[in-house]
């Protein structure tokens, strides 16, 4: 029924006879009610609370069809049931449902003449069950909001800049939510043009940056592009002597690894430009199961930069059994520099001491084998020079967070700070949320419509409470108090809705008004169609909300003569595919059957899994409130979304947005592994953009914390070394909104040391500690 109005709607017409219409169908008026109008950036922007009054069926087609008249053509159409609604006393025997009222939201995406155009809100569409068919009696818009430009904000610029050709893309067969690979971007070869890595698979791909970002040339490295499984990466210059090394973390199985010569952390070192392997750079003795997630911070605040490393093992959270670690496994771990570039053996044996301590103090039922990190991110929120860390866990288990009270003394504070996500973690990031000078938290997760809508349907219906506690919210944004905790208040800040299958989370300041906006990485995994017409994710909900176990569900479709894709170079590539516990059961139906997914008929229809969905964009309204506008700004990207990097590409002082989408699960030319959008520059509004080197500190300044007083308002940033698989351009973006100079920027650099710039004019900078380095291009 919701997927016949879709349809109606991707038409641009409802037609008379559709039959999902009950003879006494009405439609209340949508073209009237109380207005709020406002610009945004060149987009306009209405929203309306239509009026109750109602319109006969004779009418109600008719005025629906006006309401879509705005478009010539519509490219993309949604509606997704939020809830139903039936009370006991609407309800047949048995409890059987007889006429319900489905709260649905809907987004209409097309184009007039020169222009975009964006209608969303929400229907509350009440139904009835006749002669076992429900009808539709009648349709209440509540809540509409229309957007229109017709400006060109991005430019997908994926293909003209050969990244396209330059990055091979291979079928996704591994874990589900682990189907991406690492990037980074940087300047390895300091030619002042931004460079790029991106691990797949099979082999690695170095790209080396020319004509100010219009175009990649592949940098040829032997040992380097034979590197499979690479699953996080980094630039860094761990020796502090100029030059950029290469940190990459590879999704390898522990049988391959060795006290002495770890295959799954390798270093890169940078000698004149040129990268070459070495080895015996890292050591670790304890037994780890297939790394993942990164985090590049100076720990211990001695001027060299540590990274950290999660080991989550093979298995993600489709994979529908207890989600606890073998035993004797090492989860993650730190590892310090010797101050050479050497990361001495033994990461840091503190997490089981401090876990063991404070977890029975707080009472959390948790320990290190029910951490499986997914991401992390070194931050230093409470801004005690310190480098704090977050953890992000992907298998719904209490995502822990690190506080650093200095030299790398950790505290375990996620419950003490009030921040309890226990979710299918994907990200995290931090920024001023409501403009109060604290830092705030972002965090993504893997979300289904169908868990949210079982979720708050079993309570309204049934007075069941907690049915569903994973999967439900795909962004939650916490917000700083006073006192140094957190509360939530993702619903207050415009963020409750993203779409499903949410991947990575970013902050950029997309139009340069100072204020940072969030860019959201969508989609988990697409089938054949590109719509909801195959999803499975509400039968995933059910099965793991029912409590089947993996080997109840076994789809028999897999067999030990199935050869996903020949292997590459790599016998490790193999062994990760032919791995039994690498695989679950949902991952064989998405990989392999063919059908379709209601009726079972044969057919060549592939499931999908919160899949075809759009990026989001959620401009920073300036009072703690966000409106999304990814559409219209050209950045609501449908590939299957996995995480975001921010660079300035041109240097001309507007942040580009570079993705690492998820590799493709039904064919290998579905979506392009990698997509860069160039921003356009349709603003104005200036910069200043700030690239910092350490003297004392670690030469790369990360964790240096910048305070920028821009005309009325203060800004706050961080350099942060890289988020969980991906890696951003090390630089600090300030946007000046509609002023002409940075008034007053105060720089704590990792060191302690605090610098004051005055009167900055836009422009590209870079500072060096101390302040007598002070250097200025544009």
């Amino acid at each position: 029924m919701l997927l016949d109005l879709k349809n109606s709607f991707l038409a641009g017409e409802l037609a008379s006879t559709l039959n999902i219409f009950s003879d006494n169908f009405t439609v209340n008026n949508f073209m009237s009610g109380k207005k709020e109008v406002r610009d945004i950036n060149s987009i306009s922007y209405e929203r309306s609370q239509p009026l109750p009054r109602l319109l006969n069926k004779s009418k109600a087609l008719g005025h629906m069809n006006k309401f879509l008249a705005d478009f010539k053509d519509v490219n993309f159409a949604e509606i997704v049931g939020t809830k139903y609604i039936s009370l006991p006393g609407q309800r047949a025997e048995k409890q059987r449902m007889k006429t319900a009222r489905i709260e649905a939201r809907f987004d209409i995406r097309g184009t007039n003449e020169n222009s975009k155009i964006q209608k969303r809100g929400i229907f509350n569409i009440n139904v009835t069950k006749v002669n076992n068919e429900w009808k539709i009696d009648r349709i209440t818009l509540t809540d509409t909001e229309t957007l229109k430009t017709s400006e060109t904000f991005f430019k997908n610029m994926t293909a003209e800049s050969k990244v396209a050709s330059n990055v091979p893309s291979h079928l996704r067969r591994e874990a589900i939510r682990r189907g991406g690979y690492a990037m980074a971007l940087g300047d390895y070869n300091n030619d002042k043009e931004v460079d790029l890595y991106v691990a797949t698979v099979a082999e690695s791909v170095l790209m080396k940056g020319e004509g100010k970002g219009e175009s990649f040339k592949v940098v040829k490295n032997e040992t380097l592009d034979n590197q499979s499984l690479v699953k996080a990466a980094a630039f860094a210059d761990f020796s502090n002597k100029g030059h950029d090394d290469l940190l990459v973390v590879r999704f390898a199985p522990n049988e391959a690894q060795t006290k002495n010569d770890r295959s799954d952390i390798l270093i890169y070192r940078n000698k004149d430009g040129k990268l070459h392997t070495e080895k015996g750079l890292v050591k670790f003795d304890q037994k780890t199961n297939y790394a993942m997630p990164l985090a590049l911070a100076d720990f211990n605040n001695d001027g060299f930069l540590d990274f950290y490393v999660g080991f989550p093992g093979a298995k993600d959270f489709t994979t529908l059994e207890e989600a606890k670690q073998e035993e004797g496994l090492a989860t993650q771990g730190i590892f310090f520099n010797n101050g050479r570039g050497v990361f001495k053996d033994n990461p840091y044996k503190g997490f089981a001491k401090f876990h063991k301590e404070m977890i029975s103090k707080n009472g959390v039922d948790d320990d290190l084998s029910r951490i499986f990190p997914h991401s992390a991110i070194a931050v230093d929120f409470d801004e005690n020079g310190t480098s704090d860390l977050v953890v992000i866990d992907d298998r719904a288990n209490l995502s822990p967070i690190y506080m650093n009270n200095g030299k790398a003394d950790f505290v375990y504070a996620t419950k003490k700070i009030g921040i309890g996500l226990m979710d299918y973690g994907m990200g995290a990031e931090i920024m001023d949320i409501n403009n109060d000078g604290k830092y705030d938290f972002l965090m993504s997760s893997v979300n289904f419509n169908a868990s949210k809508r079982i979720k708050d349907s079993c309570e309204i219906n049934w007075s069941v409470q907690d049915t569903i506690s994973a999967g439900v919210k795909g962004l939650r944004s916490f917000t700083a108090n006073k006192n140094k905790t957190f509360t939530e208040t993702t619903e207050q800040n415009g963020l409750e809705w993203i779409g499903q299958g949410a991947g990575g989370v970013k902050v950029v300041d997309y139009n340069n008004d100072g204020l940072e906006d969030i860019y959201v990485a969508n989609g988990l995994w697409t089938g054949s169609e590109n719509d909801q017409s195959q999803d499975i994710a509400s039968k995933f909900v059910m099965a793991n909300t029912m409590g089947i176990v993996e080997d109840g569900l076994k789809s028999g479709l897999r067999t030990d003569q199935i050869v996903y894709e020949k292997p590459k170079r790599n016998n490790e590539f193999q062994s990760l595919l032919f791995r039994s516990d690498s695989q679950s059961a949902i991952m064989d139906i998405l990989s392999f059957y063919r059908g379709d997914v209601d009726t079972y008929e044969k057919s060549q229809k592939a499931p999908s899994l919160a899949g075809a969905q759009r990026n989001r964009l959620f401009h920073n309204n300036g009072d703690g409130t966000f409106t999304e506008v990814g559409y219209l700004l050209g950045l609501d990207s449908i590939a299957d979304g996995y995480m975001v990097a921010t660079t300035d590409l041109d240097k001309d002082g507007f942040m580009d947005i570079v993705l690492r989408n998820a590799d493709p699960g039904f064919k290998k030319d579905q979506f392009a592994p990698v997509e860069i959008f160039k921003n356009l520059g349709k603003t104005n509004k200036k910069s200043v953009v700030l690239s910092l080197r350490g003297t004392t500190s670690n030469r790369n300044a990360v964790g240096a914390l910048i305070s920028a007083e821009v005309g009325d308002k203060l800004h706050k940033r961080q350099l942060v070394g890289n988020s969980g698989t991906v890696q951003s351009e090390r630089i600090i973006h300030i946007g000046l909104d509609d002023n002409k100079v940075l008034n007053k920027l105060t720089i704590r650099w990792p060191s302690g040391e605090k610098q004051v710039v005055k009167n900055m004019k836009p422009g590209f900078y870079e500072l060096k500690e101390p302040i007598s380095g002070l250097q200025a291009s544009k």
